[in-house]
């Protein structure tokens, strides 16, 4: 067994600390509409299906391949701007995780803890604040940067592995793998439809409703039937 104190872990926000995917779809939907209610689903739909990607990823996709236009000047950063007053007024009511804060307690002093979110830094921060998360993590890390690149240069030191993901998207399991996390997925408040069969493909990958369950599991108080490629688990306690 390795040094607990050589793990990193890794949470994403939206879905997993904070109820508030939904805020984020409707945010979307909110500053799509002046294009028109067709456009606005597309937009929608495409969010939906590349959960965890940043918005000035969908924001050049709506241009690119939606509008097929440049934008206007000032006409993108009007967007972003309407985005993140929709988001922040929606995060600052979105529900926390209860468990949340026990969970990163409990593994702080023998483990760094970061946020890597597919949200806009500054938002990310701010919001965790509000919910009183912030002062617990080591970072807070977020868009423009990929969730790619922030792993990478986190998890890039040999003595951060193996570490822990801890995400409710197809992109959160796959970005783990890439940088060679152990996965855990969030079920009870993702967006992702098609969870279930995706996770039945990876059978590495840990499934708990919330953080909360994952929790009584690190602590040992959950018992849990786990595949053999899930006992890596046991490591965690």
């Amino acid at each position: 067994m390795f040094c607990m104190r050589s793990r990193r872990w890794f949470f994403d926000c939206d879905g997993v600390l904070l109820d508030s995917n939904g805020v984020k779809t409707e945010a979307f939907r909110r500053v799509a509409m002046r294009y028109g209610p067709d456009v606005a689903a597309d937009v929608v739909d495409h969010h939906l299906r590349t959960g965890g990607m940043s918005r000035f990823a969908k924001f050049d996709r709506l241009f690119r391949e939606v509008l097929r236009r440049e934008p206007k000047a000032g006409e993108l950063e009007a967007l972003l701007d309407d985005f993140a007053a929709a988001s922040r007024e929606g995060l600052l009511h979105s529900s926390t995780d209860p468990a949340a804060a026990s969970l990163i307690t409990s593994i702080r002093h023998r483990a760094e803890v970061h946020v890597v979110s597919g949200g806009a830094e500054n938002e990310v921060s701010w919001a965790l604040e509000q919910h009183g998360l912030a002062a617990l993590f080591d970072g807070i890390h977020g868009s423009p940067r990929t969730k790619r690149e922030i792993l990478g240069a986190l998890s890039a030191s040999p003595l951060a592995r193996p570490g822990v993901f801890i995400g409710d998207s197809r992109l959160d399991m796959e970005v783990a793998a890439e940088s060679g996390l152990m996965r855990v997925f969030v079920s009870h408040w993702s967006e992702f439809s098609e969870w279930q069969a995706f996770v039945d493909e990876y059978r590495d990958v840990l499934v708990v409703h919330s953080l909360g369950e994952l929790y009584g599991i690190v602590r040992g108080e959950t018992d849990r039937t786990l595949s053999y490629e899930q006992r890596w688990v046991l490591s965690l306690r």
